[in-house]
């Protein structure tokens, strides 16, 4: 793997740079080295999962399927 740079970026969404800006070809990964790619989809914040309080693992169980579940709800995560 080439030599790595470590920066921190803004992402500006605009179709054409502001005069006298200087633009910069970026290219964004993950931890596995797949390339990230934005859209222009909004974040939606999906609803408040409780803290567990179970007492057992048939109930942590059904409190974990209830967060897969609104993440699955929220977009965040595919439903299959």
């Amino acid at each position: 793997m080439p030599n790595q740079t470590t920066k921190q970026a803004t992402v500006v969404a605009q179709t054409t740079p502001t005069p006298g800006q200087q633009m910069e070809q970026v290219a964004f990964f993950n931890t596995s080295g797949q390339p990230l790619f934005f859209t222009s989809v909004a974040i939606t914040q999906m609803p408040l999962q409780a803290n567990s309080a179970a007492a057992d693992v048939a109930a942590l169980n059904t409190n974990f399927n209830a967060l897969l579940t609104k993440l699955k709800n929220a977009g965040l995560m595919a439903s299959s």
